[in-house]
């Protein structure tokens, strides 16, 4: 009798578990390509979908670029933002959208990176890469406490959308 009880709870909340894995793979995007730049202190990383479709989600990074110590991060949830610039340098409006949008947390997040580690950026990008789409701006803002000391980090950097294959 105890078997047909426990078969009989088990087997629905074992359906709910697939239909929710299965949405969950669906609904999220599937990221199969990703770029990384070498700043001074910290590798700025973006793993991205298809590049050859006209929207593009992104989701940015940082990375311990140290082979031997472990890098302390102190940063915002969002400490990674994303513009989408044409020829002249100007921002085209409405080509970045933020995904997976949470409560945001004025609070300053710590987080100890090993070697190779990566931090993920809270929220994921959507971006609609326009004719005149020319490159990424991507500003990066944090702390950063290494072998070398402690030093408050801003970073800008640009990667023109053809060597993302975009």
């Amino acid at each position: 009798m105890n078997v047909k009880k426990y078969l009989k709870w088990t087997l629905p909340v074992f359906i709910l578990a697939c239909v929710f894995g299965t949405a969950y793979f669906f609904v999220t995007p599937s990221y199969s390509h990703e770029y990384k730049q070498l700043t001074e202190r910290v590798e700025i990383g973006l793993k991205y979908t298809n590049p050859e479709e006209s929207v593009v989600y992104v989701h940015p990074f940082v990375e311990n670029p140290n082979n031997t110590t472990n890098l302390k991060w102190t940063h915002t949830q969002n400490f990674i933002k994303i513009w989408v610039l044409d020829e002249e340098g100007n921002v085209i409006d409405d080509a970045v959208t933020v995904e997976k949008v949470e409560k945001e947390n004025a609070n300053l997040m710590q987080t100890t990176l090993k070697p190779g580690q990566k931090e993920k950026n809270r929220h994921y990008y959507k971006i609609h890469f326009s004719e005149d789409a020319d490159r990424l701006k991507l500003s990066l803002k944090g702390e950063v406490e290494d072998e070398f000391g402690t030093a408050e980090i801003e970073e800008i950097i640009e990667v023109n959308v053809d060597y993302l294959n975009i």
